[in-house]
């Protein structure tokens, strides 16, 4: 009977690893380029925001992502956008912790994993690590079709995508502002 269990766990931690890896994979991609400076001024060239002290303003806004501060002051932003930059704050930093507590659950399932196989004599280890790379396989393809998925969906109708997702997580609709700072 406790062998029946021990099997159970074992699938289920390989099922929950082989389901977040393509999350913990998005969300490291999101995270580095939440934080990449270039890639924001990116942004700015590729939309034709034309502002003064352009990257001042990009540093201003990485660091009130970063730190504690409440308040975002940067020159041409009006309330809108201030109180939408609270909540991408807020948005960021949830994002984040999720992240990393995937991440720490991840390292953990590993571990534990590791433990497990080590009980085993050399001809098992064998039999579960080949299990552990059909694992790993399936959750590589599973990755793939989700980026793939998403990709497509952004050419499809990128509209409805952007709406659907800011509408989720900036329900008071302060997402949608005029053109230009």
């Amino acid at each position: 009977m406790y062998g029946k269990y021990k099997y159970l766990i074992k699938k289920s931690i390989f099922i929950f690893l082989i389901v977040s890896f393509p999350i913990l994979l998005i969300l490291s991609s999101t995270v580095n380029t939440i934080n990449n400076k270039n890639f924001i001024l990116s942004e700015f060239e590729k939309y034709n925001i034309n502002v003064e002290n352009k990257e001042k303003i990009v540093g201003q806004i990485l660091d009130y992502f970063k730190n504690d501060k409440r308040d975002l002051d940067v020159y041409g932003f009006g309330l809108k956008e201030i109180s939408h930059m609270r909540d991408v704050k807020s948005v960021i930093l949830k994002t984040r912790y999720f992240f990393y507590f995937l991440l720490l659950i991840n390292i953990v399932l590993l571990f534990l994993i590791y433990i497990y196989l080590a009980e085993y004599r050399k001809e098992k280890l064998k039999v579960i690590f080949k299990g552990f790379l059909n694992y790993l396989f399936y959750g590589s393809l599973s990755t793939m079709a989700l980026i793939l998925l998403l990709f497509l969906s952004s050419f499809i109708n990128f509209e409805f995508l952007f709406s659907l997702f800011h509408k989720t997580f900036f329900p008071q609709g302060n997402y949608a502002f005029a053109s230009g700072l």
